[in-house]
């Protein structure tokens, strides 16, 4: 079962600026250079409500998520996540890039 780390400091959502969307792709090429074997710095998603809740990984043994504050703010239910949820959604994520062009 997943842990709660601290939030990530992320900008607060404002119509009138971009910041959160650079500040979201800075997490996004931090977790692209993420490995199956080195899943820390891994931007995780899960699909709550009308949005999505992100977190980053924090550590694996334990593991530990981080909340971001992105857009809704959305947080999940972290009881039913585990190492190995995580690391499908690594190999879904891989595969969803591999296939874009």
């Amino acid at each position: 079962m997943a842990r709660k780390g601290k939030d990530i400091e992320f900008p607060e959502f404002d119509w009138d600026s971009d910041a959160q969307e650079v500040a979201l792709q800075k997490l996004k090429d931090v977790s692209d250079k993420c490995t199956l074997k080195n899943l820390v710095g891994y931007l995780y998603s899960q699909q709550v409500g009308d949005g999505y809740a992100y977190y980053v990984v924090e550590s694996t043994k334990p593991l530990v998520l981080c909340h971001v504050p992105y857009s809704d703010n959305w947080e999940a239910n972290l009881r039913g996540i585990n190492l190995n949820s995580v690391k499908s959604a690594f190999n879904w994520d891989k595969t969803l890039k591999g296939l874009k062009r």
